[in-house]
C-alpha cells in the first residue's frame, strides 16, 4: 500500500510537470491552471499525507511537507499567483478551522481547568515575551536590522517579537486533534491555552502596533487604539455569537447539508469579518463556542465539521507551505534556528512554571508545552502586519518572523502528536508513569 501511494504521487507530480509546460506553450488555457493546482493540491498532499502517516507523523506535517515541495522555491508546480489564487479558500479553511476550535472548547470540561489554562496562558505570556525581547534587543544591538537605527527602535522591535512568539497556531493545533480525535484534560488545556493566547496576543499586538506607528511612523496615522481593540476583540466575539445563534437555529429547524451549509458559513464569516475590521478567527471561535455551549446542536454541529474537514486541512496546510518564502528562509535560517530554540526553552519554562502554580495534573504540566510550539498562517499574517505598518525595517522583521515560522511549522504537528500519545489522550497512545 506504501509504495502504491508513492508510485501515484510520482505519476501526480510527473502528471503535473508535463501539463505546465502545455501551459508555457499555450497549449492549454492558462484560466484552466488554479482549478487544475486544486485538484493536484488535493489528491497529492492527501496521499502524502496517509504516507508520512505511515512513519507515524501527522497527516498536516505531510500535507506542509507537500506544499513546500510543490511550491514555487522547489518544483514551482504550484506558482505565485496560483497560491494567490486560491488565497479564498485558504481563507475559509482558516475559518473553518476556527469554528472546529470553539466547537472543542466545552464548558463543563473546561470548569475544572481555569486555574491552568489561566495561569499558563498568563504566565506563557511573561516568559516568552520578556525572554524573547531582551534577547532581541541585545542582538539587534550588535546586529541592527536594515532601518531599524537607534536604542528605542530596537527596544520596540524586541517587544514585538516577543509577542508575536507568544503566539501558536490554533489551526495546526486542531488539524491534529481532529486527525487523531483527542480527547482529555491535557486536550482541552492545550486548546484552551492556544486560544487564550491568541485573544492576548492579538490586545497586546494592537496596542503596541498603534503605540509604535503614533511614536516612530506619525505621518501615516494611527486609529485610537482602544475603539481598535473593543472592535477587533469585543466586536469580533459579539459577531460571532450572532453568527453561532444563526447555525444553532439552522441546525435545528433544517439540520439538512449541514456540512455545505459550515462551509458556506465560513465563507461568509471570512468576507464579512474582513469588510467590518473584525478577526476573522475570533469570530468563527466565538460561533463555534456557542453552538456547542449554548444550543442542543453541538453533536451534530463537530460531526459536520469532521466530515467536511479532511479535504480542507489538506488544501489549507498545502498551499500554507507552497507560500513559504523559502529564498528568505535560506538568507535567515541559522538566526531562525536560535530564535526558534530560545522560544521553544521560554514556552517551556512559562508553561511549567504556570502548571505549578496552578497545582495542574502531572500530565498537564509535563506536556502542555509540547502542544504550543507550532506556528502558521495567523503568526506569518501578524508578521506581515508589521511589515506593512513599518516599512523601513519591516522587511527584515518579517524575513526573520519566516525563518523562526519554518522551524516551528515543521516541529509544532509532531511534538503535539507526542504530547498526546504520552498522555494516553489519542488511539495507541500510552498514559505515562
Amino acid at each position: 500500500m506504501k509504495m502504491g501511494r508513492v508510485f501515484i504521487l510520482i505519476i501526480l507530480f510527473l502528471s503535473m510537470f508535463m501539463l505546465l509546460r502545455f501551459f508555457e506553450k499555450g497549449l492549454v488555457n492558462e484560466e484552466a491552471l488554479p482549478t487544475l493546482s486544486l485538484g493536484f493540491v488535493l489528491v497529492s498532499a492527501f496521499l502524502f499525507g496517509k504516507t508520512v502517516k505511515d512513519y507515524s507523523l501527522p497527516m498536516v506535517t505531510g500535507y506542509l511537507i507537500l506544499g513546500i515541495l510543490s511550491g514555487p522555491y522547489v518544483m514551482n508546480l504550484i506558482s505565485h499567483e496560483t497560491t494567490q489564487a486560491l488565497r479564498l479558500i485558504d481563507e475559509i479553511a482558516l475559518s473553518l478551522i476556527a469554528l472546529t476550535a470553539g466547537g472543542e472548547l466545552r464548558m463543563k470540561e473546561m470548569r475544572n481547568l481555569w486555574k491552568p489554562l489561566f495561569y499558563i496562558s498568563l504566565v506563557l505570556t511573561g516568559v516568552v515575551t520578556a525572554g524573547i525581547a531582551i534577547f532581541t534587543f541585545l542582538f539587534l544591538y550588535l546586529k541592527p536590522l536594515p532601518g531599524a537605527e537607534g536604542l528605542l527602535v530596537n527596544l520596540f522591535i524586541g517587544l514585538i517579537l516577543g509577542i508575536w512568539a507568544v503566539n501558536s497556531s490554533p489551526d495546526i493545533t486542531i488539524g491534529v486533534i481532529t486527525e487523531y480525535r483527542a480527547k482529555g484534560k491535557l486536550t482541552e488545556t492545550i486548546l484552551g491555552v492556544t486560544i487564550l493566547k491568541d485573544i492576548l496576543v492579538i490586545a497586546l499586538f494592537t496596542i503596541l502596533l498603534s503605540f509604535g506607528q503614533n511614536l516612530f511612523t506619525p505621518e501615516r496615522g494611527s486609529e485610537p487604539v482602544f475603539p481598535l481593540l473593543a472592535r477587533k476583540i469585543l466586536g469580533s466575539f459579539l459577531a460571532g455569537t450572532g453568527f453561532g445563534w444563526l447555525m444553532a437555529m439552522y441546525l435545528k429547524r433544517v439540520g439538512k447539508e449541514v456540512t455545505l451549509f459550515l462551509v458556506g458559513s465560513a465563507l461568509f464569516i471570512t468576507s464579512f469579518s474582513h469588510s467590518y475590521g473584525l478577526e476573522p478567527i475570533l469570530v468563527a471561535v466565538a460561533a463555534g463556542f456557542f453552538v456547542e455551549n449554548f444550543s442542543e446542536e453541538g453533536e451534530s454541529f463537530i460531526k459536520a465539521v469532521e466530515r467536511g474537514s479532511l479535504p480542507i486541512y489538506a488544501i489549507f496546510f498545502a498551499i500554507a507551505g507552497a507560500s513559504l518564502d523559502i529564498e528568505g528562509f535560506r538568507r535567515m535560517w541559522l538566526i531562525g534556528a536560535v530564535f526558534a530554540a530560545l522560544r521553544v526553552l521560554t514556552i517551556y519554562v512559562g508553561s511549567r512554571f504556570g502548571a505549578s502554580l496552578a497545582e495542574a495534573e502531572k500530565e498537564i504540566g509535563h506536556y502542555t508545552w509540547l502542544g504550543l510550539i507550532s506556528q502558521a498562517g495567523v503568526t506569518l499574517g501578524l508578521a506581515i502586519m508589521v511589515e506593512r505598518r513599518f516599512p523601513l525595517w519591516g522587511m527584515g522583521f518579517k524575513e526573520l518572523a519566516l525563518a523562526i515560522i519554518v522551524f516551528n511549522l515543521l516541529l509544532g504537528p509532531f511534538t503535539l502528536q507526542y504530547a498526546l500519545k504520552r498522555a494516553g489522550e489519542i488511539e495507541g497512545g500510552q498514559p505515562s508513569r
